[in-house]
């Protein structure tokens, strides 16, 4: 296979045992690229520095969303770039101008409205005296991409919301299920890293709860299932706490668990509060934030369908209020989330610094 200089085209020869090497018809690099702009999200473009002639192809005209028949200049599309990302890429041309090859991310608005996001990387050609005479261009449509990175992004970001709203502790453990030493958990417990490690933890479990807690939790390594264990813990301050733990494993695409992700949450014991007086620096909170519905549901380990049949509304208004912002869902639909998952233990209050905890009801139990 040889490119030939006149022609542009690759020529392609077969050579059969016994005869003289055949030639195929050639192939222009335009097939090439037609192929490469059919099956991708891909066009591209060249500009001549000296009469500002933007030519682009067909498959960039798709992208854009545009009418082939309509040409186009530099300021053309770059009226079309989102109004928000003009300032920080406002030098492109000069920078391109200048003999710089680039690679920018930005957004566009095509005619029908529509935002996608684009990728455009530019090469820059200079003449024989090393002066920049023209820019060859790639424009991809990576809104796809950017899109799965914004989701597992916010999913990380609901995750991380999740937690700090209801968690006294994260923890991780290994898959084999031994544990290492979470700081937070010296702080809760006063614990140092060598009185927890191994099975030093349980020390700080209520020596009524230690048994049935290390029963669950090497069941759930065993059996590689979720973790669920109400008990309680002895503070740095010598009190005992009703404590709610809970983990899942993290399975790899052989089914093997590569680590455990928990959480202990405090749970309120309201007779304690009350007769301490300590609930009168609790207060009831009006408005719940998507957080906190999602902390009480994990609280609960309730999935949607079981918030659904509690609350008697639909799945998709739960999602609704679960989402972003929780909005445009009707009083009547929040109040009845609210009543189920209130009848089933959980409380929203905040104290004195406004800080909002969602609790789960303790069960009665003697701290001995």
């Amino acid at each position: 296979m040889k490119r030939s200089a006149s022609s542009g085209r690759v020529e392609t020869t077969l050579e059969g045992q016994g005869s003289s090497p055949k030639r195929l018809p050639g192939v222009s690099s335009a097939h090439f690229l037609k192929l490469v702009e059919e099956r991708g999200k891909i066009g591209f473009w060249t500009s001549e520095f000296a009469t500002n002639q933007v030519t682009i192809s067909i498959g960039l005209y798709r992208i854009l969303g545009i009418d082939p028949s309509i040409p186009q200049t530099y300021a053309d599309m770059m009226k079309m770039m989102h109004p928000d990302d003009r300032p920080m890429h406002e030098d492109m041309r000069a920078t391109v101008h200048s003999g710089q090859a680039i690679d920018r991310q930005f957004r566009i608005i095509r005619p029908d409205r529509t935002i996608r996001w684009i990728q455009n990387k530019v090469e820059v050609i200079v003449d024989t005296d090393g002066r920049p005479v023209r820019a060859i261009g790639l424009m991809a449509d990576i809104t796809d991409q950017h899109e799965a990175r914004r989701t597992v992004a916010f999913g990380a970001e609901r995750y991380k919301t999740l937690v700090d709203t209801i968690a006294l502790v994260e923890w991780r453990a290994n898959g084999d299920g031994t544990t290492d030493y979470v700081p937070a958990w010296g702080e809760l417990t006063g614990q140092t890293s060598e009185q927890a490690s191994g099975l030093g933890w349980l020390d700080a479990i209520h020596p009524d709860d230690r048994d049935a807690t290390l029963k669950t939790w090497q069941e759930a390594v065993s059996q590689r299932s979720s973790y669920a264990s109400d008990h309680r813990i002895r503070c740095a301050d010598g009190i005992y706490r009703h404590i709610l733990a809970r983990a899942a494993p993290v399975l790899e695409a052989d089914g093997c668990v590569r680590e455990w992700v928990g959480v202990l949450i405090g749970a309120l014991d309201l007779e304690t509060h009350q007769s301490s007086g300590a609930d009168a620096k609790l207060k009831p909170i009006e408005r719940l934030q998507p957080s906190q519905i999602r902390a009480a549901r994990a609280l609960l380990q309730w999935s949607l369908d079981d918030l659904t049949e509690a609350a008697k509304v639909s799945k998709s208004s739960i999602r609704r209020l679960e989402g972003v912002n929780g909005e445009h869902v009707r009083p009547s639909i929040v109040s009845a989330v609210r009543a189920a998952l209130e009848a089933a233990g959980v409380t929203f209050h905040s104290d004195e610094q406004d800080s909002v905890g969602v609790f789960l009801r303790a069960r009665p139990a003697s701290c001995g």
